[in-house]
């Protein structure tokens, strides 16, 4: 008796509908509408393998992109609530392969692959905490579906939102945000607008501390590049109740870690020299590695494997590891010496 592969089953079935399959987790791109400049939201209806996210988590978008399969990570803006469709805002990036795909050449209709949510920021909407956000960019996104979650819980706890963009037009969901702040008053939205006409002031310790007097009695969360976010680290941490972070940028290695190590990789009997001041992950795919990835900032846990011997650094921490076997994300690690990954 024959029988039928589940690729072979999964062709059949997208013929039907693309986001069909008995063995992957698919979605269907349903809608796309600006959001900013050179920003979109894609709605997605996934296939029933989806398990769904909570507001402030993330998911794994994997498309063939120019006969190359690509995974970028991308968050979820949208409420639980809303049917199985969730959104993304995706910015366009000059240089971004994926970027540009999902924006401008993913066409109505079209599936791709998604991974399970993921991510740990996220404060409840009945805990009376007060909070500050503080968004650079898109880094707003994963802020927005916390923000929506509070607001259909009448914001129980005093909620200010700092955003930073170059210009308005860079403003994602801002009439939404005005809209929320005239109608709760616990929550209140400032913009700051870096290359308007008139700049306004970058991220800083004395200016948070005029913004917010009580910013000792708040939980602090915050989102954008890795400047931005280490900036706000160092004006809020050492003041805020709580601080947590996430950065959507590639993590650097401290610029006096200069030199190259050897990187062996045990699995393909490969020995690659790569510099110390790169993450693990850039380091090899530099070197025509392909690997698995993910969210590219230490969170998915895609890129993770097995350190047979040698030590790293851990990027977010600075944690040098003891040399001994364990795991490694490679997209927040360094070589700090020769190195053995079970690769």
């Amino acid at each position: 008796m024959a029988i039928i592969s589940a690729d072979a089953l999964d062709f059949w079935l997208q013929q039907l509908n693309p986001a069909l399959s008995v063995s992957r987790t698919l979605a269907r791109l349903v809608a796309r509408s600006a959001v900013a400049h050179d920003t979109v939201q894609l709605t997605f209806a996934p296939n029933r393998a989806f398990r769904g996210t909570r507001p402030g988590q993330h998911i794994n978008l994997t498309a063939e992109v120019d006969g190359r399969r690509v995974t970028r990570c991308y968050s979820v803006t949208s409420l639980p609530q809303r049917g199985r469709r969730f959104d993304l805002v995706v910015k366009r990036l000059t240089h971004g392969r994926m970027s540009s795909f999902l924006t401008q050449r993913l066409r109505i209709g079209e599936a791709v692959e998604i991974g399970a949510a993921f991510g740990e920021m996220h404060a409840a909407p009945a805990d009376p905490t007060p909070r500050l956000l503080l968004a650079g960019g898109v880094g707003i996104t994963p802020l927005l579906a916390q923000i929506r979650e509070s607001a259909v819980a009448g914001f129980a706890a005093p909620t200010a939102l700092l955003y930073w963009a170059k210009r308005r037009a860079d403003l994602c969901f801002a009439a939404e945000l005005e809209a929320l702040q005239r109608q709760f008053p616990n929550f209140s939205v400032r913009f700051f607008l870096t290359q308007a006409e008139q700049p306004q002031p970058r991220i800083s310790e004395s200016l948070l501390l005029a913004q917010l007097p009580d910013l000792a009695s708040r939980s602090v969360f915050a989102c954008g590049p890795g400047g931005f976010v280490r900036e706000a680290g160092m004006a809020a941490q050492s003041h805020a109740l709580r601080f947590q972070s996430e950065s959507f940028e590639p993590l650097r290695a401290a610029a006096a870690e200069g030199g190259e190590v050897v990187v062996r990789l045990a699995r393909r009997g490969l020995d690659i020299s790569v510099p110390r001041g790169r993450t693990l992950l850039e380091a090899l795919e530099g070197q025509g590695v392909a690997l698995r990835s993910g969210c590219r900032m230490g969170i998915c846990n895609t890129c993770a494997c097995s350190s047979l011997g040698g030590r790293t650094r851990d990027l977010r921490s600075q944690a040098i590891s003891s040399g001994e076997p364990a795991s490694v994300r490679l997209c927040v690690s360094a070589a700090v010496t020769d190195l053995t990954l079970d690769l």
